[in-house]
């Protein structure tokens, strides 16, 4: 399983997400995570199949594509609402 972060790096919120995502690979090393650019055409693709419309995004995925649960717009998970879909 992995965790996408999918939203614009040259935004007001791509701080935040960096911020986000450096503190929970730091509590929890093993995770794998990956980010798009939701302007680039792997982004868009990434929205348009999870039907993900708000950024910034966080969704949980795993191996086989399925979507386990995602969060949209600033109003970020717990770190550890994140980890509980990952096991």
């Amino acid at each position: 399983m992995q965790v996408i972060f999918l939203y614009r790096p040259q935004s007001e919120h791509a701080r935040m997400i960096e911020d986000y995502k450096n503190d929970l690979v730091a509590r929890y090393p093993d995770i794998k995570t990956k980010d798009f650019d939701i302007d680039s055409r792997e982004g868009m693709d990434i929205a348009k199949l999870y039907d993900i419309v708000r950024y910034p995004a966080i969704l949980v995925v795993r191996g086989d594509g399925q979507l386990m649960n995602y969060w949209q717009d600033e109003i970020l998970p717990t770190k550890d609402e994140v980890i509980s879909y990952l096991n």
